[in-house]
């Protein structure tokens, strides 16, 4: 079988266990219409589908393990999918219903070292075949990715695209640091972002809605992540997470 390395893959939660016999067994997983219109237009349609394993898998949770190819995806309401069911006000919606292959098993299970709850991730088979954790898996601009280097590199501990909520408000910060007396959101802004006047009242808002909430923001511009080696930027986060105390080691995701 050819794998194309750039091929777009769609990682998706498995909510149950019998979500992943449907897919095992009957070759097919489903994803809500109005949910991936809304969330997947970046890589839609994906050739490949992942199976992210939250908390009911137990000694398997919040790993990727298995994947698949998608051979075909069609619509079908949700009666459809599930015939057996009484029909109830949810019968008539509507689903992507991705047919699959049979599912392959990663050489290494792909960990969450937070034990995140994560729906989905698009990025690609690439990454998805050399991901050592969760966060390889994402797939940033040139600067979101070298920042992502440069922290791995000093083993500074992040987590990639993390939502939070203020208010009505959703925000997914870059990088994410929790530290034992605060967080830290780490933002990569292109030169253009960086430097645009009107950009400044959304980021001033942004970052006092996250104050509110426990977050100290450090933002970066693409020069400093170039300039040598991004030593000012890892300087700066390294002495805001000693001034915050170090990491929290603590595994689980605070909410």
């Amino acid at each position: 079988m050819v794998r194309h390395q750039a091929s777009k893959v769609l990682v998706a939660i498995l909510k149950n266990k019998e979500d992943l016999l449907i897919a095992r067994d009957l070759h097919w997983y489903r994803i809500p219409v109005d949910k991936a219109d809304k969330l997947l237009s970046k890589k839609w349609p994906p050739e490949w589908l992942a199976f992210y394993m939250p908390k009911i898998f137990g000694k398997e949770a919040f790993s990727v393990r298995h994947y698949a190819r998608v051979l075909r995806i069609e619509k079908a309401k949700r009666w459809q999918l599930f015939p057996q069911n009484p029909l109830n006000n949810d019968s008539d919606k509507e689903y992507y219903q991705l047919l699959i292959s049979d599912l392959y098993n990663l050489v290494q299970p792909i960990h969450s070292k937070r034990l995140r709850r994560i729906v989905f991730i698009q990025t690609s088979l690439k990454k998805l075949l050399s991901a050592e954790e969760i966060n390889d898996l994402y797939e940033g601009s040139k600067i979101e990715e070298k920042m992502w280097n440069e922290l791995k590199i000093r083993n500074i501990s992040a987590e990639r695209q993390v939502l939070i909520s203020s208010g009505e408000k959703n925000y997914f910060l870059d990088f994410a640091i929790y530290c034992k007396k605060g967080r830290i959101d780490v933002e990569t802004d292109g030169d253009f972002w960086h430097n645009n006047p009107k950009t400044a009242v959304k980021d001033n808002e942004r970052n006092n809605d996250l104050a509110s909430l426990g977050w100290q923001v450090l933002r970066f511009s693409s020069g400093q992540i170039d300039k040598d080696g991004a030593r000012y930027c890892m300087n700066k986060i390294i002495q805001t997470i000693n001034a915050l105390s170090g990491f929290d080691r603590c595994q689980r995701e605070k909410k």
